[in-house]
């Protein structure tokens, strides 16, 4: 309950991202006389931002495209695979206990992040063509499937991979899981730019390969040195064969729900002192929720600043009404009998300025033309009565009270909005 968090919160912290939004949760029940609960902590970890559409799709790219690996060095992580890191502790021999801890570092994660904020706000100059993220497999997957997305095969250098630790054997420098890395494709009329961005926020990089128009993946160790993989690209990444499986729904029956002798006083202090009913404060001040200055509505609420909000807010500049509203969660308890009824992440990005009133958390502001427009004050209830009245429409549309006869307007015309 405290060391996952306070992990998390400290690389937050040093990462510099506010945290705005979480849950926590705890379950262990019997459900039709089968068990039903976690059987270990799991952390759920991400970031939600915007960028322009123009540069969320890879392009394709031509044989001699510069293959760059963008981040921390490799170290000897993530050896023992998923298998490995799904076991308890001490299960698994010593060696691969410790190759599978993963060891963070938030100041390159930031480095790294500023240097592909730098890249996606050239827009059309961007000097990124491709970017894929390392995850499972580290750079053996990660690049691989860079390339293959643009059609073509890759010569890569191993000696060129940076690493922090000495020793590694060429399967521990190719298929390491170390943090903090991006695998892209730059041109090489790009690359004075892309090193320049890497020099201003210190963010180390190195070209690792070089795309070729041959099908092949090769990894060698140097010019023409040996080669521990040379194969096409079609094994490694070719259709693999679909797992057939036969299911069966298996129907339970649950035994009426007996509150006999059960008393209300100690029912209640069980459920207020239960982890995910009580106060989620010492997971909320423990992470910085303001850093960076565009966060309009954090966990605390309120007057007297009480955790927790319904939702998260932050604005899309520094001197608009414009923003994103996010919110995640989980119904447990409901999953196991009605699984559609668990949400799930619900953002949503919303332009109509909203305002507070003390009915309806709207008002009318008559125009120069006399048509009521919308303004926004700072109190939560007024975005909450906005996200309430998206989340209902699937296509996150906003019903506002200055509508002729509480009309459905979209929140993405800005011509038919009354408010604009």
């Amino acid at each position: 309950m405290t060391e996952g968090p306070l992990g998390g919160a400290a690389f937050n912290n040093e990462f510099g991202r506010p945290n705005l939004a979480g849950y926590f949760r705890v379950f262990e029940q019997d459900v039709a006389g089968v068990k039903r609960g976690y059987h270990k902590p799991i952390m759920i970890a991400g970031g939600l931002g915007t960028i322009a559409d123009s540069q969320t799709h890879k392009l394709p790219f031509g044989a001699g495209t510069l293959l760059i690996q963008l981040g921390g060095p490799g170290m000897r992580i993530g050896m023992g695979g998923g298998a490995a890191s799904s076991m308890a502790a001490g299960t698994n021999t010593a060696s691969l206990d410790f190759d599978s801890v993963q060891r963070g570092n938030p100041e390159i994660q930031r480095r790294a992040q500023e240097v592909i904020s730098h890249c996606y706000a050239l827009g059309a100059s961007n000097p990124i063509v491709a970017i894929h993220d390392v995850g499972a497999g580290g750079i053996s997957n990660a690049f691989p499937e860079l390339v293959d997305g643009a059609g073509k095969g890759a010569t890569f250098d191993i000696r060129k991979v940076p690493l922090e630790e000495t020793g590694l054997a060429p399967k521990e420098i190719w298929c390491n899981e170390s943090q903090e890395r991006y695998v892209m494709a730059v041109t090489p009329e790009a690359l004075p730019l892309f090193d320049e961005m890497c020099r201003r926020e210190r963010a180390p990089y190195a070209v690792v390969g070089i795309a070729t128009d041959d099908r092949e993946l090769v990894l060698e160790e140097g010019p023409h040195g040996e080669r521990p993989i040379d194969m096409p690209m079609d094994v490694l990444l070719g259709k693999p064969p679909k797992v057939h499986r036969d299911v069966t729904r298996v129907a339970r029956t649950e035994a009426p729900l007996n509150l006999t002798g059960v008393q209300l006083d100690e029912v209640a202090f069980s459920v207020l002192r239960h982890p995910t009913v009580a106060s989620k404060r010492f997971l909320i001040t423990i992470g910085d929720r303001t850093v960076g200055g565009m966060s309009h509505r954090d966990q605390m609420v309120g007057p007297w600043q009480v955790p927790v909000a319904d939702c998260a807010v932050t604005l899309a500049d520094y001197s608009g009404f414009r923003g994103e509203a996010m919110a995640m969660g989980e119904r447990t308890r409901a999953a196991w009998r009605w699984p559609r009824r668990s949400p799930t992440c619900w953002p949503r990005r919303s332009s109509c300025r909203a305002s507070s009133c003390r009915r309806t958390g709207w008002r009318r502001v008559a125009s120069r033309a006399k048509t009521p427009r919308c303004t926004r004050r700072s109190r939560p209830s007024a975005w909450n009565s906005a996200r309430r009245s998206a989340w209902a429409s699937r296509s996150a549309r906003i019903r506002c009270r200055c509508a002729p006869s509480g009309a459905m307007t979209g929140s993405r015309s800005r011509s038919s909005h009354p408010c604009r």
